[in-house]
């Protein structure tokens, strides 16, 4: 028997760590002067005079505003990663525009209409391309130090057992003494700084659906939100040495405080691939008998055909 473990961010909070989305909109509001700042334009963030921590807060408050206007955010994780795709980047841009053309002025002074609105796509894009570093300075900051207890099902952690871990903190490590060699921290580890933090959303075909005067703006904020996509095939190439032992050996998987969201479906596909479709799936309790039952669903479209089945999640204290 040898057990694979896929640990999403529910494993961390279970352990009382502050992970959870609405804790990393906290720390944005926690740095900002003004927790509700009305001037949140990013071209502050791009002027070269004005001092790093100046520069770093405006990014903030710019990406503040765009997580407060995107009606797709709520709590879970997997949401949040989705909800990229729909950030609310082509309003922002029209409000920056009218701030700063005359209107008309497409038409009167067309050569100034379009070196505007080039340069602020622009800036939205570059702003866009620091939520990652945004991300990591945040999770780097959270306390794992103290967890509120240990899950039971520490018990099947053995010294053979498997670990893709979806989180970026050192919980294994630290609280279960588990060896670094065998975890693979798909979306990189907080702890190594060669690592950039993996975050974004699935949505591969995403278009802007405004039409802009100025022909160029689309495009550029598209790339804005292609950049911020997850790429799980390269990923998986990325990690391929310690995904080669994630073989038919593997008897039981157990998934703790995963969401399977949309965007980490292709890591599933591929983990009942290696298994050849034939493992125990145990399901950590951490929604209701239906979602369950939609999980399973979703595991046999995969051509996963073991028994599936919830477990024992509790945490001891």
């Amino acid at each position: 028997m040898k057990n694979l473990f896929i640990i999403g961010n529910g494993f961390d909070i279970a352990h009382g760590f502050k992970t959870q989305y609405s804790c990393f909109k906290e720390w944005i509001e926690n740095l900002l002067d003004d927790p509700s700042p009305t001037d949140t334009l990013p071209l502050g963030y791009f002027i070269k005079d004005r001092d790093d921590e100046t520069n770093y807060k405006t990014g903030l408050c710019f990406l503040k505003e765009l997580f407060d206007n995107n009606i797709a955010l709520d709590y879970r994780w997997n949401t949040f990663e989705d909800s990229l795709s729909k950030l609310p980047i082509a309003s922002k841009f029209e409000s920056i525009v009218s701030e700063v053309l005359e209107p008309g002025e497409a038409f009167e002074n067309p050569s100034r209409y379009d070196d505007v609105c080039v340069n602020n796509a622009t800036l939205i894009l570059d702003a866009m391309t620091k939520i990652p570093d945004y991300f990591s300075d945040w999770i780097k900051s959270v306390d794992i130090g103290t967890p509120c207890g240990k899950v039971k099902i520490s018990d099947h952690f053995s010294s053979d057992a498997l670990f893709i871990n979806f989180n970026y903190t050192e919980t294994l490590e630290s609280i279960y003494g588990i060896s670094r060699h065998q975890i693979c921290y798909i979306h990189g580890s907080r702890q190594n700084i060669m690592d950039r933090l993996i975050i974004g959303h699935s949505d591969e075909t995403h278009e802007i659906d405004n039409d802009f005067d100025c022909p160029s703006v689309k495009s550029i904020l598209e790339d804005a939100i292609r950049l911020l996509r997850k790429d799980p095939k390269s990923n998986i190439s990325i990690n391929s040495s310690f995904l080669r032992n994630v073989n038919e050996n593997i008897t039981d998987i157990y998934t703790f405080g995963f969401a399977f969201g949309k965007q980490d479906l292709p890591y599933i596909a591929d983990v009942i691939q290696r298994t050849g479709g034939k493992a125990k799936w145990h399901l950590s309790d951490f929604d209701d008998e239906n979602t369950r039952k939609e999980i399973a669903r979703l595991l046999k479209s995969y051509n996963q055909f073991g028994e599936i089945s919830p477990f024992d999640h509790r945490l001891i204290l």
